[in-house]
């Protein structure tokens, strides 16, 4: 893992070659949100250190019950309209516990034959892939929204 205490840790990183830097240096804006596991001791709620240079924009915040998507949608929006962009979008919930709005019902969840059908109690099979189907919904509405707020690029032969 990343341990910015330890000096070759920090040599190493320091000689890597980023995307995101590589996109910059080619023009793109670019912009992180979300958990963060990287540059600092498992510091999900901020970015920092070298990885953090190498965004335009770079936050973790996440005041809502969203997994942070509300912020997504403004960043899209507020970003510069005159570069190609690229996002790194990370959810605050992709793994339990989700926050989603409860729209599955376990009763109407086909579990896959590869996945162990269990009700123990604490873990259920089924109330687990109904909530994360309530997450991957919730993304699905988000990214509605931000192919909304995108506009076509001059410098670009798509939609960004």
């Amino acid at each position: 893992c990343w341990r910015p205490d330890k000096e070759e840790c920090r040599a190493f990183v320091e000689k890597l070659d980023f995307m995101s830097k590589n996109l910059q240096d080619a023009g793109y804006y670019t912009i992180q949100s979300g958990k963060w596991h990287i540059g600092g001791l498992y510091k999900w709620d901020r970015p920092d250190g070298i990885f953090k240079n190498y965004f335009d924009s770079a936050d973790t915040v996440n005041l809502g019950n969203d997994g942070g998507a509300y912020r997504w949608v403004e960043l899209l929006r507020n970003r510069p309209k005159d570069k190609p962009f690229f996002c790194w979008y990370s959810t605050f919930d992709a793994h339990i516990p989700f926050t989603a709005p409860n729209i599955h019902q376990r009763e109407d969840v086909h579990v896959p034959p590869y996945v162990p059908d269990v009700d123990t109690g604490p873990i259920n099979t089924r109330q687990y892939l109904a909530s994360y189907y309530d997450e991957i919904t919730r993304l699905d509405v988000y990214s509605r929204q931000w192919s909304s707020c995108t506009v076509h690029c001059p410098l670009a032969r798509w939609h960004c």
